[in-house]
């Protein structure tokens, strides 16, 4: 069964040794790269199977300094990281369909959770779609190519 749950920085190095296949990389980064990232902009969830992490994406607190498109008020979802081996099983889609419902209670003060995505990552923009989350008709320029601006109402 698939699940998500919050995960608190210190216990960050549970998560460690997920990777996604290679050539997702260039999509979102590595663990690695989000454990990097600061405590006081982000938080960590974790997506489990069956109470073992599999998956790991942060939550932006403060996307608007960084994607203006969203309002103050907003989150965004970034760095989404599914393990290699859990790949192809449905559980970004049985993640993400859990998405809104995990996330409310948590950012009470966000009316939606914003995200980008590139063009030619065709699996992901599918999972968001079949998740909820709907395009804004706006496209982000910048990265490694256009990207999709999608957004979910919580």
């Amino acid at each position: 069964m698939i699940t998500l749950a919050p995960l608190p920085w210190p216990e960050g190095h549970t998560v460690a040794h997920l990777a996604p296949f290679p050539d997702q990389i260039k999509f979102a980064g590595t663990v690695d790269d989000i454990l990097r990232e600061p405590p006081a902009r982000f938080d960590l969830h974790q997506i489990l199977d069956n109470n073992i992490p599999v998956g790991v994406f942060k939550i932006d607190r403060a996307y608007s300094q960084s994607f203006p498109f969203a309002a103050s008020t907003d989150i965004g979802l970034r760095a989404l990281i599914v393990d290699a081996c859990a790949q192809g099983k449905g559980v970004a889609k049985a993640a993400m369909s859990q998405l809104a419902a995990h996330l409310a209670p948590l950012y009470q003060h966000a009316p939606h959770v914003y995200l980008t995505v590139n063009f030619e990552n065709h699996a992901a923009f599918a999972v968001y779609k079949s998740a909820g989350f709907e395009t804004t008709g706006e496209i982000w320029p910048h990265g490694i190519s256009p990207q999709h601006v999608m957004r979910l109402p919580l």
